[in-house]
């Protein structure tokens, strides 16, 4: 199986990286400057990209040959990271939908069952990127 990780140089994402490593994934690392990759002692063993998640014309070369999408990317940076959060997850979405992925993960949050209006900013974010799915019709 051929693994992208979208967010590979954060804390999740460095962790994830060696998972899928271990169990025989071909890991394709990607984040927005990947020399940054190379402080983790994975780097030599994955392919790395060069993703910026609000750049959609970066997103096509690293969904090449892969099956499966984890995607890792918060952006709490901001005071409008519900926004960029969106439409990253919408980039993402329209490149899943015109790629041969099968598969996309996400790491949300602990959303609780609850009207979307009673989260709070950070869990509010989550919830509306896990609503970005890939088109059925693609699959």
């Amino acid at each position: 199986m051929r693994v992208l990780v979208i967010g590979a140089s954060g804390y999740v994402g460095s962790r994830v990286v060696p998972a899928f490593l271990a169990i025989g994934c071909t890991v394709r690392a990607a984040a927005r400057n990947p020399t940054a990759l190379r402080r983790f002692w994975w780097h030599d063993q994955v392919e790395t990209a060069q993703v910026d998640v609000t750049a959609a014309h970066t997103l096509p070369p690293a969904f090449d040959d892969v099956d499966v999408v984890v995607y890792l990317v918060h952006g709490m940076r901001s005071a409008h990271f519900r926004d960029l959060d969106l439409a990253a997850a919408r980039t993402v979405r329209h490149a899943v939908d015109a790629s041969p992925v099968t598969r996309v993960v996400y790491v949300s949050g602990f959303v609780p069952e609850c009207a979307p209006d009673a989260l709070s900013e950070h869990l509010l974010s989550r919830w509306e990127v896990e609503q970005e799915r890939p088109a059925p019709a693609a699959r």
